[in-house]
């Protein structure tokens, strides 16, 4: 029986790496579509991706036809260790300077900040599992 509680909570501990390993790399992207016409936005974008989703479609479907039908406004990247990397929309004014979109910009800001929380606390709680446990064997 102790044989198998080790094996248990090993097995456990190999998803949990899997997922701190995938966990290791957070990525946000925030996408636009163009929408030119009400009978457009019928078809593309948003209202075909909540329909989806409320039908009970798969959410990994709505988030494939999300990125099939859209485009990148900017995306993050953000390494466990804290290293980031940003790609953030610019503007090229008649003067020839670049500015900064500031709505998408912040709308991007908002996405980077939930993600990076969600993650936080999903790994504060893998590791309070883990703290007794280990403790344990």
């Amino acid at each position: 029986m102790a044989n198998d509680v080790e094996n248990a909570l090993k097995q456990v501990a190999q998803k949990i790496a899997a997922y701190v390993e995938g966990a290791a790399e957070l990525v946000v992207e925030t996408r636009y579509s163009q929408v030119v016409s009400n009978t457009e936005a019928a078809s593309a974008g948003g209202a075909a991706i909540v329909e989806a989703v409320a039908s009970g479609e798969k959410v990994s479907e709505a988030v494939k036809y999300a990125r099939e039908h859209s485009r990148f406004a900017a995306v993050t990247i953000i390494q466990l260790d804290g290293d980031s990397l940003s790609v953030v929309p610019v503007q090229q004014a008649t003067t020839g300077n670049l500015t900064l979109d500031a709505e998408l910009l912040a709308e991007h800001q908002v996405n980077v900040k939930a993600a990076s929380e969600y993650r936080a606390r999903i790994l504060e709680a893998l590791v309070g599992l883990l703290s007794p446990r280990a403790r344990q064997l």
